[in-house]
């Protein structure tokens, strides 16, 4: 995230240390496990920390629920879902 590159706060330090978590799959994010967290300085779970990313910003919210409709649609082989989202990305663009 770019916006929070000249910004040394908070933010930024959440965003630098955890951007991998985004990239895991719904299905493979702990829900359950509380790990400590040195941006947040407590423990936390993966999914509360995705969710504290998504809420900073709606186009981040809506292309992370975008590619993981996109993952679930391909590890479930559904095909015709799978294409109607992409049908309909490429007529939003």
């Amino acid at each position: 995230m770019n916006e929070y590159r000249n910004k040394k706060g908070p933010d930024y330090t959440i965003f630098k240390n955890n951007w991998k978590v985004l990239l895991m799959d719904t299905s493979k994010t702990i829900f359950s496990k509380y790990r400590w967290n040195k941006s947040f300085k407590a423990y936390k779970r993966s999914s509360d920390i995705v969710e504290f990313m998504l809420s900073k910003d709606d186009i981040l919210r809506h292309s992370y629920e975008l590619v993981q409709g996109l993952r679930k649609d391909l590890r479930l082989c559904n095909w015709p879902k799978f294409i109607n989202r992409l049908i309909q990305l490429v007529k939003s663009l």
